[in-house]
This record gives C-alpha cells, sequence and structure tokens, in this order.
C-alpha cells in the first residue's frame, strides 16, 4: 500500500518559494483557458527549465499537471 496526498506539499516557506512556486508555469505557451490569476506549484525550477515543452525536450516526458493544478 503507498501514500498518495493530492496538492498538498509539507515544506519550508523558503524551499516553497525558491523551488515549487511558479507565476508563468507554462512559459510562452499559453493553453486555452489558462488564466495568470493563480500560481501553479511546478518542478520547473528544480529542473532547471522554463515550460513543459522545454521539459518535454530535454527529459523526453511530459509533466501533467492536469486541469486547474
Amino acid at each position: 500500500m503507498s501514500n498518495y496526498v493530492a496538492n498538498k506539499i509539507i515544506c519550508k516557506k523558503e524551499f516553497y518559494k525558491k523551488y515549487l512556486l511558479d507565476l508563468n508555469p507554462f512559459g510562452d505557451e499559453i493553453p486555452d483557458g489558462y488564466v495568470k490569476t493563480h500560481p501553479y506549484i511546478t518542478f520547473n525550477k528544480l529542473y532547471n527549465v522554463e515550460s513543459l515543452n522545454e521539459y518535454g525536450e530535454k527529459y523526453g516526458t511530459y509533466v501533467y499537471y492536469g486541469f486547474g493544478q
């Protein structure tokens, strides 16, 4: 049995702001229906990429954040 917690991260505020908080998660590729009023929690800063497409080009797979995540 594994543990799964959706949309919850336990970490220090400094770590959250430095590595996870992303105000521009899609780079220049803004998807339909995207409203830039809510920040996202992404792994872009951890992997030193600007967008999902750049991540896909570098690592050969994509991260799916889901609708409204």
